[in-house]
């Protein structure tokens, strides 16, 4: 009997508190359903600088129609890629940042959209004994990154990553041959 007596007395607040929390919507709910680009935008650069990265790419996904003919437009959309970029959605982020240098290939953040698609292709790359089509593909578009922006940089940081990934490249033919040879 004292049980459901505190089931009873305790559920009354349980249901209270709930009602309370579940009326209140948050922010970020209200921008994202907000027709306001402005509230949206300024959310959105407040979550990225607070490295809140899977808030911040929906908002900025959500600017991309409304700057669609702004100057913003370029800056917006390469801050929804890198969102993306943090979180680790390298499939998503090594076609959206060639997208974006392909609509702006003379704009300001072309060469990084450049640099970060290689780099998701870098991150796809799996360990050398598994297939290397990711690798390979890592290799060339890091070599025409350095031909079209030789004093980038980000060359150092190329030139590095070149080495390593032709080191797994090495470590995979010597794997194949030991194979082989058995």
């Amino acid at each position: 009997m004292y049980f459901c007596g505190m089931i009873k007395k305790y559920s009354f607040y349980l249901i209270v508190v709930s009602l309370v929390f579940s009326s209140c919507k948050s922010t970020y709910d209200k921008a994202i359903k907000s027709g306001s680009a402005e509230v949206r935008e300024e959310l959105a650069w407040k979550y990225f600088e607070n490295k809140k990265y899977f808030k911040a790419s929906p908002l900025f996904k959500s600017l991309l129609n409304d700057y669609s003919n702004s100057p913003k437009l370029e800056k917006i959309f390469f801050h929804y890629v890198l969102s993306d970029f943090y979180v680790k959605d390298y499939y998503n982020t090594a076609y959206e940042f060639k997208k974006l240098a392909q609509r702006f290939p003379r704009g300001d953040y072309t060469e990084r959209a450049y640099y970060y698609a290689t780099l998701s292709y870098y991150h796809l790359s799996p360990n050398h004994y598994l297939d290397q089509e990711y690798t390979k593909r890592t290799l060339e578009d890091f070599q025409l990154f350095l031909d079209r922006y030789p004093k980038s940089e980000f060359a150092y940081d190329v030139n590095s990553k070149i080495d390593e990934l032709q080191q797994k490249l090495e470590k995979k033919d010597e794997l194949n041959s030991m194979m082989k040879s058995n």
